[in-house]
């Protein structure tokens, strides 16, 4: 189990398997006989629900909930071993048909190079997030990429998202991507999903300083590990985890 709070992943499930029913926020609340408000905050996860309420969400969808129990931080040590399994490498087939593997590290490298064309020369950025923590030794797959750069570059910023084809902005309200009003000078997350994969951004107070780590062929500036942790939750658990694995002598199969 993640270490996201229960009452939100019930609402993740609430919300899946209602909306693969057919179902809207009010149509399924009446048919559950609770208020649209009540479904609205057990799918955001906002409230503490009782068992009474989660069995009767459910049930109203002709579904019951099967419980399990698991050692603490089992789901870590599953991932950081399927990492170390190369759970993380694809394969494709290059022009001329010669099996390539390629891990979700050298894939946001590449995403990076390929979008770095458009951005402005006197743009600074740092790699942050997953691929900054990956780079840095934590045994975590990158399924995204996140820069760090200074409030002041926002203008840059705006520059450099504009110039991408073919790029759309998460819209909050649906969940999804497909806000055409990319401009990060308007609010919303700084989220985009491009061409190449996924693009998050995070505006730091001042210039960024990074560490240098050469990847990929690529000599990139990288945030340091201890402002990722501090900055993201579930990068600094799985951090945790993999070193006090590597403490008690344990190694990832």
């Amino acid at each position: 189990m993640s270490n996201e709070s229960l009452a939100r992943q019930l609402g993740r499930l609430l919300r899946a398997e209602r909306e693969a029913a057919g179902f809207t926020q009010a149509r399924f609340a009446a048919r559950a006989g609770v208020s649209q408000q009540c479904v609205s905050h057990f799918e955001r996860g906002t409230s503490a629900p009782t068992t009474t309420l989660v069995e009767r969400l459910f049930g109203a969808l002709g579904k019951q909930l099967r419980l399990d129990v698991e050692e603490r931080d089992a789901d870590l040590d599953a991932a950081m071993d399927a990492v170390a399994g190369r759970g993380d490498v694809t394969a494709y087939r290059d022009d001329d048909g010669t099996e390539v593997e390629v891990d979700d590290v050298d894939d946001r490298i590449w995403e990076l190079g390929v979008l770095h064309r458009w951005a402005p020369p006197e743009l600074t950025y740092l790699v942050d997030g997953e691929l900054a923590a990956v780079l840095q030794g934590v045994p975590i797959r990158p399924t995204r990429l996140d820069l760090a750069l200074a409030e002041d570059d926002l203008a840059l910023l705006d520059e450099w998202i504009r110039a991408i084809p073919n790029c759309l902005r998460w819209v909050e309200r649906w969940r999804d991507f497909g806000g055409y009003d990319i401009s990060p000078l308007r609010p919303g997350p700084l989220r985009w999903m491009t061409p190449y994969g996924e693009l998050r951004v995070r505006l730091l107070p001042g210039v960024p300083t990074g560490v240098a780590v050469t990847a990929s062929g690529r000599l990139l500036s990288v945030r340091p590990l201890i402002e990722v942790e501090r900055d993201e939750p579930q990068i600094a658990r799985i951090a945790t985890r993999a070193r006090t694995r590597a403490a008690s002598g344990v190694r990832s199969d």
